[in-house]
């Protein structure tokens, strides 16, 4: 055989076995199950799926199920998200989940109003309840989603709500998956699932059954997964779904040593509020930002902007001090008892903002404020006592001056004498731009805070 004929022979099997390759990537990448391609390809779960809780979070709230909670964990890199569902007093389903009303300032529960008393309300003052026909409409629209019903159960009006909303959408890109939370709900839920199109799931978290119950209701069902939470969950129940090749979830997981822990112990995927993957943060940093920024908040850098006695790591509380709802209330504390916060740095030419909110319970009090450095303690602004009438409540402002800086400046609180309560409403210490005006205790010559 000549060189040349061999070599035209040699080009065309290598030729042959690219094409059959790539051919066998291409249905491979077919039936992964993600939601692009076609909407009829079957739907599956890939270990490391991360599945964003009530459209995921944002703006501080874990689970606003709102339009902007989608477009903002889209862009994160979400593209499964499981969704709470609420029926109307007429049936209408919204994105919203039961129990937070308040944040809604609805006036009712959700299932007790109209449509038109819910529509258009903003949960948490910012984000519009929405129907969730409106919701598939944006899924749509974005492309590439999938949809994890949460029902909190089921219900002949919660069915019917769902099936009429999802009737005329089987051709749509959006893929919708259900969850049976109970054995009496397959009975309806399954026949419904394969009516509709959608997936199947079977969540534990409102179902009394140990591993062998779970295991006979895998192998009845056709279920793409099985979820738990963090204290159902075991590495057994895991292998035994895994010997069916059944995957198995965990919710609600928002921390990384958590999702390492679990995820080695047998867990393929989770749910949860806000946990990104590094390598997507390295990828785009603005994905841990509030949407639509491109720098952090003050809020996002509290831990190197500010001290709040709200949060109970910035402060540490003497034994005569008590936390309550409104703050902290201090009373029948000895001598050198005091309330400290833990050390902030303050960069070079940066300005310290204090603010001061207390009251008097019932007779008059006397307490003493003070900041000071960490290394070498130096007060960068004078000891200074503060008076109050009885019952009275006085919010005091104030500025501290650093031209060099500190690395690291303690606010520290006391009462004068035993006899004194106190209760303090609110003690914030913070450096950054905001400026508040300086208000009754009068502010002290700038001071350097020295080395």
């Amino acid at each position: 055989m000549s060189k040349k004929l061999l070599g035209r022979r040699l080009l065309a099997f290598f030729t042959l076995f690219a094409c059959c390759v790539t051919s066998a990537c291409k249905r491979e990448d077919r039936s992964t199950g993600s939601a692009s391609g076609t909407p009829n390809a079957p739907l599956s779960i890939k270990r490391g799926l991360l599945i964003a809780s009530g459209l995921g979070g944002i703006g501080g709230f874990p689970h606003s199920n709102s339009v902007e909670a989608l477009r903002c964990n889209y862009h994160r890199g979400f593209r499964w998200f499981e969704v709470d569902l609420a029926p109307t007093a007429e049936g209408e389903l919204v994105c919203f989940h039961k129990g937070d009303e308040k944040l809604a300032r609805l006036s009712d529960r959700i299932w007790n109003l109209r449509i038109a008393d819910v529509e258009g309300k903003k949960f948490g003052d910012r984000f519009p309840i929405v129907r969730f026909s409106r919701l598939l409409d944006e899924a749509d629209r974005v492309g590439d989603v999938v949809l994890v019903l949460d029902t909190e159960g089921r219900s002949k009006k919660m069915e019917e709500a769902v099936s009429r909303t999802l009737g005329n959408r089987l051709k749509r890109p959006t893929r919708v998956i259900f969850q049976a939370y109970r054995e009496n709900d397959l009975e309806r839920i399954a026949p419904l699932s394969k009516e509709l199109g959608a997936g199947l799931l079977l969540n534990l978290s409102q179902m009394d059954a140990d591993d062998a119950k779970v295991d006979e209701l895998v192998k009845k069902n056709s279920f793409l997964g099985v979820v738990t939470n963090a204290e159902r969950f075991t590495p057994w129940l895991a292998e035994r779904l895994h010997a069916s090749q059944l995957p198995i979830l965990v919710q609600t997981i928002n921390e990384h040593r958590d999702i390492v822990n679990l995820a080695r112990a047998g867990a393929d995927g989770f749910y949860t509020d806000r946990y990104v993957p590094y390598d997507t943060i390295a990828t785009d940093p603005t994905v841990v930002m509030d949407c639509g920024e491109t720098k952090p908040s003050r809020a996002e850098l509290h831990t190197w902007t500010e001290r709040d006695l709200k949060y109970q790591a910035d402060y540490r509380l003497p034994g005569c001090a008590k936390r309550k709802s409104g703050g902290v209330e201090l009373g029948d504390c000895e001598e050198g008892a005091m309330l400290r916060s833990t050390p902030l740095a303050v960069p070079a030419a940066q300005m310290l903002h204090v603010e001061v909110e207390a009251e008097a319970i019932d007779t008059a009090v006397s307490f003493w404020l003070e900041f000071v450095q960490k290394k070498e303690p130096k007060a960068v602004r004078p000891h200074e006592v503060i008076s109050l009438k009885p019952k009275e409540r006085r919010a005091l402002k104030f500025d501290i001056h650093l031209p060099q800086g500190s690395p690291g400046i303690e606010a520290r609180l006391g009462l004068l004498s035993k006899k004194d309560f106190l209760a303090l409403h609110r003690l914030v210490v913070f450096q950054g731009e905001k400026d508040p005006d300086a208000s009754a205790i009068s502010p002290s010559e700038p001071r350097d805070a020295g080395d």
